[in-house]
């Protein structure tokens, strides 16, 4: 006979639960692996938006006298933002089909009209073939504090048209183009915050396939032991009692998943 336990790290059993929620949750579980995917894929891109801004506001910590240097830690710094953000919408792309979320994906596909991502799309296809043409800073200096306090790199639009694209979206989005230098930071903050907001339509929708029996089970069994630290749930287990030891269990089978993920659908805010 088996018995059913929310587990944590080491695979101790935090608390027993029965056979049905065992089963629903797996089933369950399936949507939320690919779910998972994407809200992996966001934090990836948060965690680079991060570290672009923290160098910004650092910047006179850089002796910017040194412009090659600074150009290239842009140069990276963007690179890898422009392609975690491609790689999130990529994937909400392929999510869409895999569950069918029709109405999802129309919202991606007017999502990826506007501006700052066509130009997100534009700097990612340039950036696999070519290095980002950082071709100026505009930097800005407080006399009163004695340092600088911004900086804005600028990309040459004219370098950007040197690389004979195929793709029908990026030639137009090129044409569109009137300034000769573009400044990434403006550009790097709308596509940030549209980011953030398809990210929250995402989970609306996904939150439209979630039973409210499933809810009520992660918010009682699950997230009851997210604040205690040495009782973090990961995942369910399936075990059965070892022949004569009482209280003793061989695991079977475990059903794995991210906390943070079933925190950020029905934490305490949400």
């Amino acid at each position: 006979m088996y018995s059913y336990f929310v587990s944590n790290y080491d695979r101790n059993f935090l608390l027993k639960i029965n056979e049905n929620e065992f089963q629903d949750f797996k089933e369950y579980n399936i949507s939320l692996k690919k779910y998972t995917n994407i809200f992996d894929c966001y934090r990836n891109y948060k965690k680079s938006e991060e570290l672009i801004k923290e160098y910004i506001e650092n910047i006179d910590d850089n002796d910017t006298q040194k412009l090659n240097d600074i150009y290239r830690d842009f140069k990276y710094l963007f690179m890898q933002n422009i392609m975690f953000g491609r790689i999130f919408i990529d994937n909400i792309k392929s999510y869409c089909n895999q569950e069918n979320r029709f109405d999802l994906k129309k919202e991606v596909l007017n999502f990826e009209k506007l501006d700052e991502i066509k130009m997100l799309k534009l700097l990612r296809d340039y950036g696999q073939h070519f290095s980002l043409p950082f071709s100026n800073l505009r930097t800005s200096y407080s006399p009163s504090q004695e340092k600088t306090t911004g900086i804005e790199p600028l990309i040459s639009v004219s370098e950007l048209r040197k690389n004979v694209t195929s793709n029908t979206q990026n030639k137009m989005y090129l044409k569109s183009l009137n300034e000769g230098e573009i400044s990434i930071v403006d550009y790097f903050k709308n596509w940030s915050k549209s980011i953030d907001e398809l990210l929250l339509k995402v989970k609306t929708d996904f939150l439209l396939l979630t039973d409210l029996n499933i809810k009520q089970f992660v918010l009682s069994k699950i997230l009851c032991f997210i604040d205690m630290e040495d009782y973090i749930p990961v995942g369910l287990a399936k075990a059965e009692e070892v022949k004569n030891h009482i209280g003793i269990y061989q695991q079977i089978e475990f059903i794995s998943f991210d906390e943070l993920v079933l925190l950020h659908l029905f934490g305490i805010n949400n």
